[in-house]
């Protein structure tokens, strides 16, 4: 074999010897954890500690009905309770491990007053029969992570006070894609989602977001009323 073909030959086959090498260099997978948050306000809270967090790990991701962060990181760089470290000093409170994580307990109501709790989202409920006749009625489509929900729920409490002629219905819808969600709220763009209806069992008003005056005019409330 000519010398010069020899050479082109070894050149080759070192450098197939070089690209099977790099092949098979892969990245460092990395160390995964989870972080549970305590008392979490609200589904948007744990995106922006998601967001936070993403410039210094490997990977994150927000489990909004664990109200967890899963991280991948790079153990060289920092370790998990560092990253649960950096998570307190943000204003959360934050535990290392899985399984502990939840939202701000729920709005307390009166013991007298008119409410009732639907808690099983994986069945359709019809709403007509979940009316009181001869009150006001307010079906309140609500979940664990929406913070606006709970503002809503210090009205209410407020309001049911004084108003003994108003009966709340909660309904927790879980997720958007629970069978209460599909059956009432597929054109609902947040929560909460209310709907208001009189003694007479006539819908007043539906109202999506936060928006306690149109709730007090529904009810006939005056909107300036603050004590309400």
């Amino acid at each position: 074999m000519p010398k010069k073909l020899r050479s082109i030959q070894s050149c080759m086959i070192l450098f197939g010897i070089m690209f099977f090498a790099c092949a098979g260099v892969q990245k460092p997978a990395g160390e995964s954890g989870v972080i549970s948050i305590l008392d979490l306000d609200c589904a948007s809270c744990g995106g922006a500690l998601e967001r936070s967090l993403a410039p210094d790990v490997l990977s994150v991701k927000f489990r909004k009905l664990d109200a967890e962060l899963v991280v991948r990181f790079d153990p060289k760089l920092t370790t998990l309770e560092g990253l649960t470290e950096r998570v307190r000093k943000a204003g959360f409170k934050a535990s290392a491990g899985g399984g502990k994580g939840h939202y701000v307990a729920a709005v307390g109501y009166p013991a007298d007053s008119d409410v009732r709790h639907h808690k099983n989202h994986n069945e359709r409920i019809d709403l007509d029969t979940v009316l009181v006749p001869g009150k006001y009625t307010i079906i309140d489509f609500t979940a664990a992570w929406c913070g606006p929900c709970r503002k809503l729920d210090e009205a209410l409490a407020r309001i049911v006070t004084k108003r003994k002629d108003i009966a709340v219905r909660k309904i927790d819808i879980y997720d958007w894609g629970t069978v209460v969600a599909n059956q009432h709220l597929k054109n609902v763009p947040e929560l909460p989602y209310v709907i208001i209806y009189g003694p007479d069992g006539k819908k007043l008003d539906a109202i999506s977001g936060l928006h306690l005056g149109r709730v007090r005019n529904a009810l006939g409330i005056a909107t300036d009323d603050e004590s309400e």
